[in-house]
């Protein structure tokens, strides 16, 4: 099944047959568990493990940069889970056939005969895991309800694996029936190609050749066989005066030909009887065998200006192409109103900081800025007037993210940030110090706000905690925010640290 399905199809495959497997398999535990006679409790944790952990397998499978190791792994831990219960059941032997069954069924249909052995040492460490908890008391005969309780695991789960089988083998059928037609529509286009094609094994033996190969040497198209070799054919062809160039000097035309074709170096013309010109190009495939194709050259060289014409006009609209596309993806990544990164690009350098300075172990800091009273401002000079500020604001942050690694973006509506790599708490709040008077120097008048005749800001600050587990992208956002909110509440036009918090 792996060999011919994506690794997304994979992951899709296997959720209904692991949760039906799982849902039959957690009903024949549940039914040997009773018969032993264990507590209700162990039912909780069964019910987890049947009814919802294929749904998580499935999830984290499809969220993997890798679905089909994932799934390799949710089969071991398949197996590990599965092999914990049998102690449990006392190793009721109906129930633990068929649920060892159905784990080597479900290994070998993604993994082969490796996933098996995986699976068989996983199945091993969870029946350890599970002597530890409820010890090695045997129960080996089931009860009639237990017996009843396996038969749905007995004959549906074969079904359902036999439907998916019948499946699989269906679009196998029709990719062979797709590969069939595909190869007989080759021949046919192999054919219809007006350029000679032939194909020599490693051996130098032909293997195939088209129709019009067969007409550029029709006086010994009777030869182009499979199996004969290159030389023959070669010293056929000389000998028949169907290569000009090589009469008057055979044998050391044939000897300087064969070593060409030994080692194909480039493309050589050569002349064929009735004037005629063809290109012969000659190159070695990675298994030995030597690919050949050979063109009518006149016509080309009679439109080699024109084609050059194209290529140029070809390359100028490709290189139109990729300013245009540059120029989308500069747009795509910048805030329309002032200039600076918009949310999509700080999101993805965030993303992209976080990751490296845990990889590196270096300090990373967030400023969180917000517009002090901003809408007091807009109510009072009208949305020009606002805009215009945000742009004087976003321009006065910006050149305070003085390094190239450095990010000032627009966070939302009167939100600001500046992403700040490679610095400590107290190199940030310099920083966040530089802000504050960049926007006080800007003298931005307000008119309406309680902290002051002109604009002010106020900045919450937090570093990167790289020693923890999770993702430090959300928690450097949250933790940001809670300095920013408390730098609102402490009056506004000031800064606040996470520490402070």
């Amino acid at each position: 099944m792996r060999g011919w399905l994506t690794d997304s199809q994979l992951a899709a495959n296997t959720r209904w047959p692991r949760a039906l497997g799982l849902g039959l398999g957690g009903l024949t535990i549940g039914a040997a568990l009773l018969q032993r006679g264990e507590p209700w409790g162990w039912a909780y944790g069964l019910l987890v493990h049947a009814l919802i952990w294929p749904h998580l397998a499935h999830v984290s499978a499809r969220r993997h940069e890798s679905p089909a190791a994932a799934e390799r792994r949710n089969l071991l831990i398949d197996a590990l889970l599965g092999g914990t219960w049998l102690p449990a059941i006392g190793f009721n032997l109906l129930p633990t056939a068929l649920v060892a069954t159905m784990m080597a069924v479900s290994s070998v249909a993604v993994g082969g005969a490796r996933l098996l052995a995986r699976g068989a040492q996983a199945m091993a460490g969870g029946i350890a895991m599970g002597w530890a908890v409820w010890g090695t008391h045997l129960e080996l005969a089931p009860s009639v309800t237990t017996l009843v309780a396996c038969l749905p695991l007995l004959v549906l789960y074969p079904l359902a694996m036999g439907a998916m089988s019948r499946r699989l083998a269906t679009q196998l059928g029709q990719k062979k029936r797709a590969l069939e037609r595909s190869e007989a529509l080759q021949r046919t286009v192999l054919n219809a190609l007006q350029a000679g094609i032939v194909l020599y094994d490693a051996d130098d033996r032909l293997v195939i050749c088209n129709q019009d190969f067969r007409e550029l040497y029709g006086p010994i198209a009777h030869l182009l066989e499979p199996g004969i070799t290159f030389e023959a054919l070669l010293r056929r062809a000389v000998g028949e005066g169907l290569v000009p160039e090589a009469i008057g000097r055979e044998d050391e035309w044939i000897r300087q030909r064969l070593l060409s074709h030994a080692i194909p170096q480039s493309a050589v013309q050569r002349e064929l009887p009735g004037g005629r010109w063809r290109r012969i190009v000659e190159k070695r495939l990675p298994d030995g065998s030597l690919l050949a194709f050979s063109t009518d050259v006149t016509e080309l060289v009679l439109r080699e200006r024109e084609l050059q014409s194209l290529v140029t006009q070809r390359d100028a609209y490709a290189q139109a192409l990729r300013q245009a596309n540059d120029h989308l993806a500069m747009l795509s990544d910048t805030d329309a109103l002032t200039g600076i990164a918009n949310r999509r690009q700080f999101d993805r350098r965030l993303r992209d900081e976080c990751r490296r300075a845990r990889r590196n172990k270096t300090p990373m800091a967030l400023l969180m800025i917000d517009v002090d009273h901003f809408k007091r401002f807009n109510d009072l000079h009208g949305h020009p007037a606002g805009d215009q500020c945000l742009r004087l604001v976003a321009n006065a942050l910006k050149s305070c993210a003085q390094r190239a690694v450095d990010l000032a973006a627009r966070y939302g509506g009167e939100e600001f940030a500046l992403l700040l790599p490679h610095t400590t708490e107290q190199e940030a709040v310099t920083i966040a110090q530089r802000c504050m008077a960049a926007i006080a120097c800007a003298a931005i008048p307000h008119g309406d706000s309680p902290t002051g005749p002109v604009v002010t800001i106020s900045v919450g600050l937090a570093t990167a905690r790289t020693s923890e587990d999770g993702d430090i992208d959300h928690a450097l956002t949250r933790d940001a925010d809670r300095a920013l909110y408390l730098a609102k509440d402490r009056g506004r036009n000031r800064l606040a640290t996470f520490s402070s918090v």
